[in-house]
């Protein structure tokens, strides 16, 4: 800040040099020293206040990108876990769960896909749930099961 206080000052020097015919006494000479210093003090904190606001704005953007891509990564990784849990499940269990979580097919589609009745489709279903339960971490298992709902009422 004394950098800038020291500009200010050069300036306004180097501006009553340039105007001093226009001086006719003291009190004119003192009176410009004062307002032009007064607005170029004022200039200079409203130049360093929207620099600031420029750097935070910058910052906060930046954080928000920072937490959507790390936010992004987890998901995807939550994604990859929940898929290579379904790759370990028993054979009709795993391309039931594969139509349903992946493919985002309802009951009705994979039943008449894989000629099986609707009843066996969730009851597979049901059997590739509570195998999941217990490969996958609590998290993840509770992704999937949001995830499962969201397709079953979309």
């Amino acid at each position: 800040m004394q950098g800038a206080a020291e500009e200010i000052v050069q300036d306004t020097l180097f501006k009553v040099w340039q105007r001093r015919a226009d001086f006719d006494s003291y009190t004119s000479l003192k009176g410009f020293l004062y307002i032009s210093t007064k607005n170029a003090c004022r200039d200079s904190i409203d130049q360093e206040q929207r620099k600031l606001n420029r750097e935070n704005n910058w910052y906060l953007e930046n954080i928000k990108s920072e937490e959507d891509v790390e936010e992004n990564i987890i998901y995807a990784e939550v994604l990859i876990e929940i898929s290579q849990a379904i790759d370990k499940l028993p054979e009709q269990c795993r391309k039931i769960m594969k139509m349903s979580y992946e493919q985002g097919m309802s009951g009705k589609e994979i039943a008449a896909a894989m000629e099986l009745t609707v009843s066996t489709v969730h009851n597979q279903k049901a059997r590739g749930v509570t195998l999941l339960r217990k490969i996958l971490s609590p998290n993840s298992f509770t992704i999937m099961l949001v995830l499962l709902h969201h397709d079953l009422i979309h």
